[in-house]
Formats: C-alpha cells, structure tokens, sequence
C-alpha cells in the first residue's frame, strides 16, 4: 500500500493518475491470469483427466468458463474477508509447502514410485491434518492440540508433521495400489483413475529400444533396410540412408512442368552428343 499512497499525496495530480493507473492495471493483470490458470487446471488436469477422460474440447472449454466464474466468486469473497494481504500470502506458502511439496518431490524425482491414488489420499490427508492444527486468519480453532500448545497456538511444527505425514501417504498408497492391481488381487476394472493396469492406449509411449533390439535392428536381415550394410546403398535412395524421406520433398510424377523439365534435360544431352559425332563426320 506504500506505493499507491505516495502515488496519491507525494506527486502531482497527473502523475498520480498514471502511477496509479499503471499500478491498477497490474493487479487486474495478475489478478486474472491467475483466475484463468485455476480455472484451466482444473478442467484439465481434474475434470478431464478424473472425472471425464473423452470430454471432447468444446465440453472442456464450457468447464473451463464455468470455474473462471466459481474462482472468480471465491477470490472476492477472500478478498474481502481477509484483513492481511501478507497473512494471505503466508497461509498460500503454507499450503504449497505442507500439500504441493510432497507431490512436486515424487513427481519429478520419482515418478515411478508416485500414481494418482496416491497423490490424491496424500492432499484430503495432508489438508485434514492442516486445518486440525488451525488456521486464526481463516477463524479455524485447532481441533487437536499438539504438544506445547500454549491455549492459542500451535508451538509444535505441525506444518512439517502434516508434510511428512502427506509423503508417507503419497508412497505407501501409491505401492499399495501398484501391488493389489498388478498382483491380480484387484481387478483393472476398479482402476478408475486408469493409472496403474487400466492404462489408455493414446497415453502409452513407445520407449527407447533396448540394446539387444538394437544389434538386432542393425545387422542381419534387418541391415539392408537401415543402411548398414553393403547392399543398403542399391535399395535404398541416398536421402534414405538414415531415416524415412520427408514426404515434402518427394516429387510428383504426374506434375506436368516436372515432365517438361525433363523433356528440356534430354534435348540439351541430345545436343552434346550430336555435336562430336558432326565434328568427327567432317
């Protein structure tokens, strides 16, 4: 607020009214880019992914319009139901650090270890065990009161304990799952997040070959349609040699200038060889 007040007082009138047009440009910049990356997340990654995975993309984008305004709603009324705009920011650092942390850790350094019925039993368990502790910017009492609590607030670092807590869910759920599907304790019937064994087909990749499928596809029978051996040369094209020939670059046959160029070509060699047999008659 020390901005616009020094904008408002301190600098002259025409100043002030560009300075604190530029300013109030910036927070409803800010403000609705945030509002549209909810909105696009969760249609994305919670509705599409979860709830509906062949919503086709007009669906997806009357969600998305739908949860700009649900947002929009809900970030007014906290607008105007908080006092502290660094309390707000605090509280959302909490939240990153006590829900997100643990996802965003296996994720990226351990996905293979992470699936989404996982993820998901790690945020309902890390959210519950947050706000039992409390929350006084919210109005939340604290529902279990940790040791050191001192009749108004937590003294024991319940935030790290909720984090932990959410990554020995996230872990230990996501092992569960993997191993009641994959041993057939389960049928692929119940795996409604289609993340373990009920995998979509357009989601699977194809992977790198494995070395062995590698010696194979490079010599043998396989050689000569890699370019590997002697014999690659007479059946394949020299633009084929390593790959597939871009299709934009083969020529039509039917293009009629193509056939005259060609006419024009074999008329000039016709010349040439005409020319020394004249010089050899004389």
């Amino acid at each position: 607020m020390i901005l616009p007040m020094v904008l408002q007082y301190l600098t002259p009138d025409y100043v002030s009214f560009f300075g604190l047009g530029a300013v109030s440009a910036a927070v409803m910049s800010s403000a609705d880019s945030s509002v549209l990356s909810a909105s696009s997340m969760f249609a994305r990654n919670v509705y599409k992914l979860i709830f509906r995975q062949r919503a086709s993309e007009m669906e997806i984008i009357w969600v998305m319009r739908v949860s700009i305004f649900v947002v929009g709603i809900l970030a007014t009324i906290m607008a105007l139901t908080i006092p502290s705009i660094y309390g707000l920011w605090s509280m959302c650092s909490d939240l990153v650090y006590v829900i997100l942390f643990p996802q965003l850790l296996m994720v990226v350094h351990f996905k293979d270890h992470c699936n989404t019925y996982g993820s998901l039993a790690a945020y309902i368990i890390a959210l519950l065990v947050r706000v039992s502790g409390g929350e006084p910017l919210l109005g939340l009492p604290a529902l279990i009161h940790y040791p050191g609590w001192d009749g108004e607030r937590q003294l024991f670092p319940f935030r790290t304990l909720a984090m932990l807590i959410s990554l020995i869910t996230l872990i230990s759920v996501s092992w569960g799952t993997k191993y009641v599907f994959e041993t057939g304790k389960l049928s692929p019937n119940y795996d409604w997040f289609r993340c373990v064994v009920n995998i979509p087909e357009d989601v699977v990749r194809v992977g790198e070959p494995a070395e062995g499928e590698l010696a194979v596809m490079t010599s043998g029978a396989m050689g000569p349609l890699y370019g590997t051996s002697a014999t690659a040369a007479t059946l394949v094209g020299k633009d084929e040699m390593n790959g597939r020939i871009n299709p934009a670059l083969e020529t039509d046959e039917d293009d009629p200038a193509l056939d005259l160029n060609d006419l024009k070509q074999k008329a000039a060699s016709n010349k040439k060889s005409v020319q020394p047999n004249s010089q050899t008659e004389l």
